[in-house]
């Protein structure tokens, strides 16, 4: 039997395929194999996607169900599987030939699964609507209610080429979780016995969790400023997938180095859940005749009414300390410098070559030493040049967000990179000419300008400038006015 897990996506996937890579040998040892060396098979979801329409069959799926044909069972898990069209299915059964099949899939309170997707367009920097902005269409809005990813959709389209009978569907609720976890419901699924054997294996850490309150603030911010004036989330595919990611990846590790609210925070307030449960009656109702045989009532636990909050999740950046965004500026062009980027190597390679050519604004090179800021304290004794190319990147970001004059500072005149680079050899520590705040308060950038700096300095230090740039050419300087803080 091949057990294909589809996901969908939201539903502990990551989780539960990090157990499975992690336990091969033991699944292995009870004839279950879980094919390939990767956590996941992901590759394999995007090759039948490109070969389905050449009618060939991905090699990679060749060589896995050579793997499982040595063993009585074979497991393949991604939830990429759920995006797959008619023919792309289609095409999938027929190269798994005569051997049965179980589709295993999760289903997920919808509105706890789309406010989840909704926290992971925001960690691809996906422009998207928010609280107020849902207004009366809200099935338009969040996704996973209406969209080709809602679960009767995926259900039906598997159903469709597999048959009803091979679909098995779980819940994921404690409350109906056999073991009251995931992976124990899922070894059930796949008919093991969770027994001795596994007793050690069970615990597993959680992955690819929601990111902090305001880490989620910090990365709306950065949505906009990567597509500033757009309120659909096309415009990053437009620029680059990965190199959005990317930057949203250093965002939050930076982010962690900082004094933020990290709580988890709910997206959905009570009366936002109480009106989407109502919008999601239908697709529940569906699900629990067509596949649970059971009421709609029955399928999802109630939400914890006293844990949500009664107001609308606050978006607002400037509920950030303000000594935290500029942190997050610091830490986020060093952690873009990484020695072992590519991109980085020749970007620290080709400021330390600039000299007196290139001017730093002095207001930026001034911020960044009387921030006191530990990094870079750091970076100077032991790393000078890496110290001189965060300020480089920090300094050309600051150009980009001004433009004009408004940040140049009270005195001096200006600073040249052959300057810093003395000053940050200089075994004493920071010159007493960098000691002083020479910006004064109204010449500070405001809290949205700090991520705008963060997100440019990314891009300076090697996190994908040259694919990124025109595009902030032509979009961000004809939007830097909606960076008003308000």
């Amino acid at each position: 039997m091949i057990y294909l897990h589809i996901g969908p996506h939201k539903t502990g996937t990551s989780t539960l395929q990090a157990w499975l890579a992690a336990n091969r040998k033991l699944l292995t040892s009870l004839g279950y194999c879980y094919p390939g060396t990767s956590e996941n098979h992901h590759i394999l979801a995007r090759q039948v996607s490109s070969h389905a329409r050449r009618r060939l069959m991905p090699p990679l799926f060749g060589e896995y169900l050579k793997q499982i044909d040595d063993y009585a069972n074979g497991i393949i898990s991604s939830e990429n599987l759920d995006a797959l069209d008619d023919r792309e299915i289609k095409a999938f059964r027929t190269w798994l030939g005569d051997r049965p099949v179980t589709i295993v899939v999760y289903a997920r309170a919808p509105w706890d699964r789309s406010a989840s997707m909704l926290g992971e367009q925001l960690k691809r920097l996906k422009r998207t609507r928010w609280g107020s902005e849902w207004g009366t269409n809200f099935k338009g809005v969040l996704p996973g209610l209406t969209d080709r990813s809602s679960l009767p959709s995926i259900l039906q389209a598997w159903s469709n080429v597999f048959g009803r009978s091979n679909i098995k569907l779980r819940v994921l609720d404690k409350a109906t979780l056999v073991g009251g976890g995931l992976i124990t419901d899922f070894l059930d699924a796949i008919d093991v016995r969770a027994g001795d054997v596994f007793q050690k294996s069970l615990s597993v850490s959680v992955k690819n969790e929601m990111p902090g309150a305001d880490q989620l603030r910090i990365l709306r911010c950065a949505s906009e400023v990567i597509s500033p004036g757009k309120s659909d989330n096309t415009a990053p595919h437009k620029i680059n997938k990965l190199v959005c990611r990317h930057i949203a990846d250093l965002l939050i590790r930076a982010s962690a180095e900082t004094d933020i609210d990290f709580k988890r925070a709910s997206l959905l307030s009570a009366d936002e859940v109480r009106l989407f449960k109502k919008a999601a009656s239908d697709q529940t109702k569906f699900i629990a005749e067509t596949y649970l045989d059971c009421s709609a009532d029955k399928v999802f636990s109630e939400p914890e009414w006293s844990l949500l909050p009664s107001e609308s999740f606050d978006w607002r950046v400037t509920r950030i300390p303000y000594r935290s965004l500029e942190q997050l500026v610091v830490n986020s062009a060093v952690m873009a410098l990484d020695e072992r980027n590519f991109l980085a190597q020749k970007s620290i390679k080709k400021l330390s070559q600039l000299g007196e050519r290139t001017e730093i604004p002095a207001a930026a090179a001034v911020w960044l030493f009387t921030m006191k800021s530990p990094v870079l304290l750091t970076l100077h004794a032991d790393k000078p040049l890496k110290a001189l190319a965060a300020c480089a990147c920090i300094g050309q970001a600051w150009s980009r967000v001004f433009p004009t004059a408004t940040a140049q500072p009270v005195a001096p005149s200006a600073m040249y990179v052959s300057q810093l680079l003395d000053a940050l050899q200089v075994d004493a520590g920071t010159p007493e000419i960098l000691s002083g705040s020479l910006v004064s308060e109204e010449r500070k950038p405001g809290p949205r300008q700090l991520v705008a700096l963060a997100v440019q300095a990314i891009l300076i230090a090697g996190g994908g400038r040259d694919v990124i740039d025109a595009y902030w050419r032509r979009g961000f300087s004809s939007a830097r006015k909606q960076l008003v803080d308000v």
